[in-house]
């Protein structure tokens, strides 16, 4: 298992400012949108489940524990559905 730069957005959402917010909620859409264009639901949509590294201005869809593979419907990528509001 390779370990992703970053922090996990449960431990660190609050601390971020509204402009990194909105960088991160830019970055997730596009992470969530990857993983599910592969036919992927991670099953466990919450902030520990996304690691955001500042650095590369990028999110990280983790745990795929209880993935399933899914042909057409998908949880959510409304930043919303995963605590970002």
């Amino acid at each position: 298992m390779t370990k992703v730069p970053g922090i996990t957005l449960e431990s660190g959402w609050d601390r971020l400012a509204v402009d990194e917010k909105v960088q991160t909620i830019k970055a997730f859409v596009i992470a969530i949108a990857s993983v599910q264009k592969c036919g992927v639901d991670n099953g466990s949509a919450h902030l520990g489940n996304v690691i955001w590294s500042e650095q590369e201005n990028k999110c990280y869809i983790v745990d795929f524990e209880r993935a399933t593979y899914k042909r057409h419907k998908f949880r959510s990528t409304d930043p919303d559905d995963w605590g970002m509001y």
